[in-house]
């Protein structure tokens, strides 16, 4: 599934890792945020949501839409 959500912002935080996802480092780790190919908004959207944890240094909550596929694999 590729979604198109336009052009990248100029003030874009994230960076493209080789993998194709988005991506940020942060204390020598890189930082996964999706695939290029959910779209640059979802991408973002879970940045906003893991960073404030991350810079914390705590663990990120899991989001309910990664525990109903956990869910859906284990049935």
């Amino acid at each position: 599934m590729f979604v198109d959500d336009g052009p990248v912002p100029a003030d874009f935080p994230l960076g493209v890792a080789s993998n194709g996802q988005y991506c940020k480092r942060y204390g020598g780790k890189r930082h996964h945020f999706g695939s290029t190919n959910r779209g640059w908004k979802a991408a973002l959207a879970k940045f906003h949501r893991d960073w404030p944890y991350i810079l914390l240094g705590k663990p990120v909550p899991e989001s309910a839409e990664a525990a109903a596929a956990t869910l859906d694999y284990l049935a």
